[in-house]
């Protein structure tokens, strides 16, 4: 989330908003860290007309994202990549793509 993109919010919450950023990267780190490189990680097709990757380190860090947004801020939206949308009340949104460019 850009400064800009809340820079109308006081001070507490942008202190707030940084917080749980912070806390949802811890909980995707180990998430992803726990397959890097690992020889027998399958990659899974998920569109059938076409090619979109996904694994399950991709599934796994977004599930401990959205697991922290929902202890720490469960009045707010989420959008996932790999488990859709979630409608909040807040008016912030979190935008969750973990391990963006699986192909790559």
């Amino acid at each position: 989330m850009g400064a800009c993109a809340v820079s109308r919010f006081d001070q507490s919450t942008k202190d707030d908003l940084q917080r749980v950023a912070h806390l949802v990267a811890d909980a995707a780190r180990p998430e992803t860290l726990r397959y890097f490189r690992q020889a027998d990680l399958v990659t899974d097709n998920k569109d059938g007309s076409g090619f979109d990757p996904v694994t399950i380190a991709d599934r796994a860090a977004e599930k401990a994202m959205r697991a922290v947004v929902a202890k720490e801020r469960p009045q707010d939206g989420i959008i996932g990549e790999e488990f859709g949308v979630t409608t909040g009340t807040s008016g912030f949104t979190w935008v969750f793509d973990p391990i963006d460019g699986t192909r790559g």
